[in-house]
């Protein structure tokens, strides 16, 4: 780091490949001050990256790739790539090393996209204080539900367990509210490579888009999924993909 500037530098020692049960720290000596590093034991393989370089998704191509090249080398098959897989050979896509919001601001529309911060927005767990469910703010409730009849109840109304879970338990605070004029605001982790396009990139990409529960209330629950399916995967709208890109811009350029 140099004074507000992270500065990422080509590291020349070899990757970490220890044999071992346990783990390694990354970006330590003990992993030669590499990002990412692997272990293994028995029969097992375990491929460590930070989340400051790669998150889920973007790990796969590596370790897709990683796969490949294993079986292929210990088992001497000879292996075509699978489809999307990048190998040796592959060009490397401009998008694969770019930052995910880098060139946020030439977005169309992107200057009028304000950021509202909603002051008045309180979190769901005041329910639990007013029903008397607990007394400790910030507390979580736990329900145990058979995972292949949870799974059998999603694919029926033909949902994921991600929408099944927010939408039921949306429903749960709209009819539990205390105050009956409030709106019930659900916020939702998603992968936004497929809004900005670029599906090849191995940097976090990921933020919390909100819906508000008041566009899917009165829908068939089974509707209720397929809409919010589809909200998920385009991001609703381009006014709320352009406030989530400049929230995420300006908070990079706030960190110390």
């Amino acid at each position: 780091k140099e004074k507000e500037e992270v500065i990422l530098v080509r590291n020349t020692r070899p990757i970490t490949v220890v044999e071992t049960s346990g783990t390694i720290k990354l970006c330590s000596e003990e992993s030669n001050h590499h990002l990412w590093a692997v272990t293994f034991s028995g029969n097992k393989i375990v491929i460590a990256s930070h989340h400051g370089i790669v998150d889920g998704r973007g790990s796969m191509p590596l370790r897709s790739s990683i796969i490949y090249y294993y079986c292929k080398e210990r088992y001497d098959m000879n292996l075509e790539p699978g489809l999307n897989m990048k190998t040796m050979e592959t060009p490397m896509d401009p998008e694969e090393y770019c930052y995910p919001f880098a060139n946020a601001e030439k977005l169309p529309g992107y200057a009028d996209a304000v950021v509202e911060e909603n002051s008045s927005s309180i979190n769901s767990y005041i329910l639990h204080l007013d029903h008397k469910l607990s007394d400790q703010p910030g507390c979580c409730t736990v329900l145990e539900i058979p995972e292949d009849k949870f799974m059998a109840f999603c694919k029926k109304n033909g949902g994921t367990p991600n929408t099944v879970t927010n939408l039921l338990f949306a429903g749960v605070y709209e009819q539990n509210k205390t105050v009956k004029d409030s709106e019930v605001v659900m916020e939702i982790i998603a992968d936004l490579r497929s809004g900005l396009g670029i599906n090849w990139c191995h940097e976090p990409a990921v933020a919390g888009l909100t819906f508000n529960y008041g566009n899917y209330k009165d829908l068939p629950f089974d509707e209720q999924n397929a809409k919010l399916r589809t909200d998920l995967r385009t991001g609703v709208n381009h006014d709320n993909m352009l406030k989530l890109i400049k929230k995420k811009v300006m908070n990079l350029r706030n960190i110390d």
